[in-house]
């Protein structure tokens, strides 16, 4: 602006008119001392002259000097006609002026003012040495005409005024300068053009309705319009301000400012009520303000990136090697807004963040958002194109997002009261709703989201189940939520804690591991009074080390030392596997079942039958419990161990408590009452608890009492609570034999299972040989022969059987 500042120097034309009459005075003075002829004088004429000189200097060198080719004045007239005018106005150091130049100029005595109508041309910064000099980096400044107020020391013109300069021009329609306050006025249709500081940059176009310079105060005023044009830039306000610093331009205000930036590909459009941009020393851009209801929107081929909010504050680096400073950040405050959304025709999906502090780093160049963070707490909508995808919704006290170059999401971190809600998909009902303190989300090329992570305080609620622990990872293309440390979920029908727990929502699978604990409840269901083992109006609970959970068809696994246990009663093994529509239940491996019986007389106290095996399967509805492969079941004083067993569970009474009504085991069958120290051996038994009755059968059946007396039948009754035997087929024969405590003892919880002990026993060739016959009398699960050391068997008859 000090070239403008300097156009103002057309006032010290004023000068030469106060010397006017000094030259009269000391003319009249000489023409009286030196008489001459005197020369016919037009008669519209008072005086004329031809070369004339005038200057103002002090004691130490020369200020202001005017020349003129000639002047002339007319008669009866206070008018005076100069030509060929040239003012200097010398710098304080006398090695440059400006020089002022105009053809001709008429000067009104009584009036004090000067006018030109012809061209004024002012040259700034003309070497004293070379005074002449016509170099082109000299501004130029040419008037068409201008009126000069001598007392006042102000310049007017309402001609267009052109302005020349090293790197530009400009011009506008009329002028104005008062010297005495150092102001100026470029008055209609201003415009200045600087041309680009390297080759082939654009030229910068500043058009204002009306320009106001104010020396004093460093101060530039735009009004009625103004606007900027670089290349593909355009800036509009109604008004603005530029304020200087020793000519330097330090800041521009804008009014309603509006603007828009077109290049490779992208198209910026911003607005503010308010706008104010700030220079460095070099006169590069450092930021830009905008107050008030203030926005930038960004569009590329396939994305429109909205920013908004009561104050924007955009950051610029430092200029790079073509002299332009470009977008480094934008800080949003007070109702701060980042809208992003795919532009029509392209699929893609729209989000927004929302925060009272915003701030944005802009990608080398500030072509396009590289990060995007909320400084205050915020939140963040994410709707995908889809139709059927669900959206999402997240609140966190920070939320930080960052971009690929295709302004698509890379990556995504919230932290501090964590809270996200995503819609609710097939075949959920209602939103999935998760809290944490720590969030991270990665996405793919495409912008998908890859995995979802949330750990430290993880919680979820999605109407119908609700689920803790300390981490979560969830994967969108499976629809899996894997959960980690301390984790349980919990549903109306029960809930399951584990160490990890693992999710697949869309096949409703979940898999558990480590100390996984479980209870599941019959709240709502149809209760049937018929349950055996479980009762259906109490929870029922279960443990393992895994389990395995298909929602859908209803079948729930556990394995490594599991447990399903109802108050007293029990079913434990290596695995255990539930279906609940169909109510039956499988165990394998060291299965060890409980079931703890009320007795019919009151005050007595309740007994336990407690059945070892390999294997368990049982059926609530027939209450039917088979037990296969080494089974030994302990009822009281009732010992029995057999390859084979079924307990028929009697139908639950008042208090849903249930009994054995009958069992049924095959294939070796072993059976000792503890109380009358009987014992029997057969290949089928069936025993009534009703009226404590046992039916051994076998080829032959055996039976020996405490006496060491053996009887042996094709079929033996005898009743538990009496010493009553009755024997079908067969004859009673009186051996002494060795006790029957000494034949077998009672398995107890713990003990090595039964083939084990009979391997150590028999031997291989046994084994066989007992699998043989056993087979060959249609037998059913592992047979072990009649043998024993030679000291605990009875001898054995191979032409009878292969007992």
């Amino acid at each position: 602006m000090r070239i403008i500042r300097l156009l103002f120097l057309l006032g010290v034309a004023l000068t030469a008119f106060f010397v006017y009459r000094d030259y009269q005075s000391s003319r009249r003075d000489r023409d009286q001392r030196i008489p001459l002829p005197p020369e016919a004088i037009a008669a519209n004429l008072n005086s004329r002259s031809g070369r004339w000189e005038w200057e103002q200097s002090d004691a130490e060198s020369s200020r202001v000097t005017v020349s003129a080719q000639g002047f002339r004045q007319g008669k009866d007239s206070s008018t005076i006609q100069l030509t060929d005018v040239e003012l200097r106005v010398y710098h304080d150091v006398d090695d440059a002026f400006d020089r002022i130049q105009t053809s001709e100029a008429a000067f009104d005595m009584d009036a004090s003012r000067l006018a030109s109508e012809t061209e004024v041309v002012i040259t700034l910064g003309v070497p004293a040495d070379q005074p002449e000099s016509e170099d082109p980096a000299l501004t130029r400044i040419v008037a068409q005409g201008a009126v000069f107020d001598t007392k006042a020391g102000t310049a007017d013109t309402e001609k267009e005024t052109v302005y020349r300069f090293a790197d530009g021009v400009g011009k506008s329609q009329g002028a104005f300068y008062d010297s005495a306050s150092r102001y100026f006025w470029m008055k209609n249709q201003a415009r200045i053009e600087r041309f680009p500081a390297a080759p082939g940059g654009d030229t910068t176009i500043i058009t204002a309705g009306s320009l106001y310079y104010q020396e004093r105060d460093d101060r530039v005023d735009l009004r009625n319009g103004a606007s900027l044009v670089r290349g593909s830039q355009h800036i509009e306000a109604a008004e603005g301000e530029v304020h200087l610093t020793e000519g330097k331009v330090r800041q521009i205000d804008a009014r309603d400012a509006r603007g828009s930036d077109a290049s490779d590909g992208r198209k910026l459009v911003f607005s503010s009520p308010k706008l104010s941009a700030f220079y460095r020393d070099d006169q590069s851009l450092e930021r830009v303000e905008g107050a008030g209801p203030s926005q930038m929107t960004s569009t590329t081929a396939s994305s429109q990136l909205e920013v908004s909010g009561e104050r924007v504050e955009l950051r610029y680096g430092l200029p790079g090697s073509d002299g332009e400073s470009t977008l480094d950040e934008a800080l949003v405050q007070r109702n701060g807004r980042v809208f992003v959304q795919p532009v029509p025709g392209t699929k893609g999906d729209t989000r927004l963040i929302e925060s009272a502090w915003l701030r944005l780093k802009m990608r080398p160049g500030g072509e396009s958002a590289e990060l995007v963070e909320t400084l205050e707490p915020g939140r963040m909508a994410i709707t995908p194109a889809g139709a059927n995808a669900p959206s999402q919704r997240l609140e966190a006290a920070k939320i930080r997002v960052l971009y690929t170059p295709r302004n698509q999401m890379e990556k995504l971190e919230a932290q501090g009261d964590v809270k996200l809600e995503r819609a609710a998909a097939a075949p959920r009902t209602e939103p999935l709703h998760t809290w944490s303190e720590f969030l991270a989300v990665a996405f793919d090329e495409a912008g998908e989201a890859r995995e979802l992570k949330q750990w430290k305080g993880f919680r979820f609620d999605d109407g119908e189940r609700t689920g803790a622990s300390d981490d979560a990872l969830f994967t969108p293309a499976r629809d899996e939520l894997l959960m980690t440390g301390e984790a349980h979920i919990e549903d109306p029908a029960g809930r399951i804690d584990a160490h990890q727990i693992r999710l697949e929502q869309a096949s409703e699978k979940l898999y558990a591991k480590g100390d996984v604990a479980a209870v599941y409840r019959n709240e709502g269901e149809q209760q049937d009074a018929s349950a055996g083992l479980f009762a259906q109006s109490e929870p029922v609970y279960a443990s393992g080390q895994e389990m395995e959970s298909d929602q859908a068809a209803g079948v729930i696994v556990y394995r490594g030392a599991a447990r399903l246990w109802q108050g007293a009663n029990r079913v434990e093994g290596r695995s255990i596997r539930i279906d609940r529509p169909a109510q039956q239940l499988q165990a394998e491996e060291e299965v060890i079942s409980y079931l703890e019986e009320k007795p019919k007389d009151e005050g007595a106290k309740p007994s336990m039958m407690v059945v070892h095996a390999r294997r368990l399967d049982y059926s609530e509805k027939t209450r039917n419990a088979v037990y296969t492969d080494d089974v030994s079941l302990v009822r009281g004083d009732l010992h029995v161990q057999a390859d084979w067993l079924e307990a028929k569970l009697s139908p639950a009474d008042a208090d849903e408590s249930a009994s054995l009504e009958r069992a049924h085991a095959t294939g070796d069958v072993e059976i000792v009452d503890g109380a009358t120290k009987r014992r029997g051996i057969g290949q089928e038994a069936l025993y009534t608890p009703e009226d404590e009755l046992v039916i051994l059968r076998g080829d032959p059946a055996r039976a020996l009492n405490e006496a060491g007396e053996e009887t042996r039948g094709a079929e033996l009754n005898y009743a538990l609570n009496d010493d009553r035997l009755q024997v079908s087929g067969g004859r009673r024969s009186r051996r002494h034999l060795p006790s029957p405590q000494t034949l077998i003892r009672p398995p107890l919880h713990g003990d090595p299972p039964r083939r084990q002990a009979r391997e150590e026993l028999q031997g291989p060739q046994g084994r066989q040989q007992g699998l043989a016959c056993h087979r060959a009398r249609g037998g059913r699960g592992t047979a072990w022969p009649q043998r024993r050391r030679q000291d605990h068997i009875v001898p054995h008859d191979r032409r009878a059987d292969c007992a």
